[in-house]
């Protein structure tokens, strides 16, 4: 260490591998002096037995100590030195960035940051120990980081990760026999609805129609919204309603956190796990990473009527919401497509009837004639309710060109 009283030397930390001693040696200024009719006294290090000269400090258990030496000549004169020898060790890599969140507390092996370029990067710490005296004046010589994504900071026990995009970065830093490692994952979420653009699906103009679920697609008398599993649990048979939404998380295999989706407030859209509605509607809609992948999507389902409001993804750890995105949505009735009647017509250029013969009694009781040219709606096609779901007129009708029929229920 430059500039320091008495010097202070930071040692790595050793092993069998990187050595378990650090060797201390009485030097002169001038040097060639020649020690050996000498008295070399060591304090706080293991003097050499057989050449005093030497003296030996272990190097295997980080931490600080004072070692000095005495050296008196055959005058009795004496002439000292002193240093502070600090074993310096890495205890773990750590977030310094209020924007990476770490997955457990302490010696965490994941953390996590959502991509942004505001800021474009963000910061790990390896933490030294000991933190007392302080040797961060020589991290850069101490301190060997790997990673192909980062670069050094300052001080050296800083290093910088880009977040510029969805990715993981493995990332460690060694002193002597002393290392972690920390992956570090920048994530993106990403919700598809509708096939918009980004800058697109945020808008109330461009909202997503989910229709109300109010039709009776599998014919059982009953409103699909109010049937949850269908018989067996193969959902709602012939279930067209629902709309689907695709759920992207990258990179893929992050392995902590949660995905969730945030339906809008108020309960006028639930989520289902097919477009059937196979297994009912969704208990949660939020999925430990943890437990295994998320699903790629669900299937939007509408309870009632209500404006453009805003579906969110989210990745979360924690408290922290690190990536979102948003879309909008609609809950809208089924269209009434069948006009006044909300019924299908077919034309014909024949008179025809539904009593069994050409020109008897029709749908409104008389002679009801069909033209392709021109053709007035009786009373009765026009009372009906006027929407699906109520009263609606039946105004197919199949018969035989020509001569007598039997017609059919």
């Amino acid at each position: 260490m430059p500039d320091t009283a008495p010097a202070r030397w930071a040692v790595p930390i050793g092993d069998q591998y990187y050595g378990t001693v650090l060797t201390l040696s009485v030097m002169s200024e001038p040097s060639g002096v020649d020690f050996s009719g000498m008295t070399i006294a060591w304090t706080g290090a293991d003097v050499d037995p057989d050449y005093s000269v030497y003296a030996y400090r272990d190097r295997t258990v980080a931490g600080a100590a004072n070692v000095s030496v005495q050296v008196t000549d055959e005058d009795a004169e004496t002439s000292s030195a002193a240093a502070e020898v600090v074993v310096v060790a890495i205890d773990h890599i750590a977030s310094d960035d209020a924007n990476l969140v770490e997955a457990e507390t302490g010696n965490s092996t994941n953390a996590v940051t959502g991509v942004s370029s505001d800021p474009a990067t963000v910061t790990v710490i390896a933490v030294v120990t000991p933190t007392v005296p302080d040797v961060s004046s020589v991290y850069n010589k101490l301190i060997v980081w790997g990673g192909t994504s980062g670069e050094v900071g300052s001080p050296a026990n800083r290093y910088l990760l880009p977040r510029d995009a969805a990715k993981r970065m493995p990332v460690s830093a060694r002193i002597g026999a002393s290392s972690d490692t920390l992956d570090v994952w920048a994530v993106q979420v990403n919700l598809i609805a509708g096939g918009l653009a980004e800058d697109e699906e945020e808008l109330d103009a461009n909202a997503v129609e989910v229709r109300v679920n109010s039709d009776d697609d599998n014919e059982n008398g009953m409103a699909d919204v109010s049937e949850s599993n269908g018989a067996a649990g193969l959902g709602v048979m012939g279930e067209d309603e629902l709309v689907s939404v695709a759920l992207d998380l990258a990179p893929r295999g992050v392995p902590v956190g949660e995905l969730a989706l945030a339906l809008p407030a108020g309960g006028h859209v639930a989520a289902c796990a097919s477009e059937q509605k196979a297994g009912g509607r969704l208990a949660v809609s939020s999925w430990n990473l943890a437990a295994g992948a998320p699903p790629s999507g669900v299937c939007l389902e509408g309870i009632s009527t209500v404006g453009p409001q805003s579906l969110a993804l989210q990745y979360r750890l924690g408290s922290a919401t690190l990536s979102e995105d948003t879309a909008k949505i609609t809950c809208v009735e089924i269209p009434d497509t069948g006009g006044a009647g909300a019924c299908y017509k077919l034309y014909s250029t024949r008179t025809v009837g539904m009593g069994g013969t050409l020109g008897a009694a029709s749908l409104d009781g008389g002679q009801q004639s069909y033209s392709s040219t021109a053709h007035t709606e009786s009373a009765a096609e026009v009372s009906g309710a006027g929407t699906v779901g109520g009263e609606v007129l039946v105004t197919l009708v199949v018969t035989q060109p020509y001569g007598a029929y039997t017609p059919y229920e």
